[in-house]
This record gives C-alpha cells, sequence and structure tokens, in this order.
C-alpha cells in the first residue's frame, strides 16, 4: 500500500494524484457519486454528508493537486455546486479549513471553465 509518513499533507497529496492519474480510464473517470447533469443544468443540489464527493473530500483536506486533477474529471463542475450536510461546497470547504489559497485556485478554475 502506501508509504506515507503521518501527517505529511503533501506526501499524501502526491501519492492519491499519481495514483488517480494512473488509474484513470481513457475515456474519463466518472466519480464524484452523483448523476451526471448536462452542463446547462448545474442546479445546486445538498447531501447529508460531510464529504459527500472526492472533490469535497480533496478540498477539506487542502489536498491542491487531487483537486486540480478532479477538477479535469468529468462532473467536477456539478460536484462543484453540490453542499454538503452544513451547506458548504469544497470551496467554502477548503477556506474553512485554513485553505484560502486552494479555494482561490478552485473558483478561478470554475470561472475558467465557464468562459
Amino acid at each position: 500500500a502506501f508509504h506515507i509518513i503521518p501527517y505529511n499533507r503533501d506526501t499524501l497529496d502526491k501519492l492519491l494524484t499519481e495514483s488517480l492519474r494512473r488509474n484513470m480510464p481513457a475515456n474519463g473517470l466518472h466519480i464524484f457519486g452523483i448523476n451526471q447533469l448536462e452542463e446547462a443544468d448545474l442546479s445546486t443540489t445538498q447531501r447529508d454528508e460531510e464529504l459527500p464527493t472526492l472533490l469535497h473530500f480533496a478540498a477539506s483536506y487542502g489536498l491542491k493537486n487531487l483537486t486540480a486533477l478532479l477538477l479535469q474529471c468529468p462532473g467536477a463542475l456539478q460536484a462543484y455546486s453540490v453542499a454538503n450536510r452544513q451547506g458548504d461546497y469544497p470551496n467554502n470547504m477548503a477556506e474553512k479549513n485554513g485553505y484560502a489559497d486552494l479555494r482561490q485556485f478552485m473558483d478561478e478554475y470554475v470561472v475558467r471553465a465557464h468562459l
């Protein structure tokens, strides 16, 4: 399995990112656990879980490389629009946990994706 130094976020980020990159099918990966919506239907939804998608997990723990890779996957914009049980979106979770730079990165990525 993974050989991770305890509490080393950067090592965990690199390992998870590389593992996902190596194992991603050529046609992409629908990994967010939500029904894939049409691009035009990005309606907001709320889930009764703390971490309803992998994007929420990555943002909450400040895993920037994993977040960047996940944002390139099908369904990423939909996952970005899902609130957890407290009403927090992935970008809010990043900021609440002290990762303001990750929140800014996510927000800028989503703005560019809508252009």
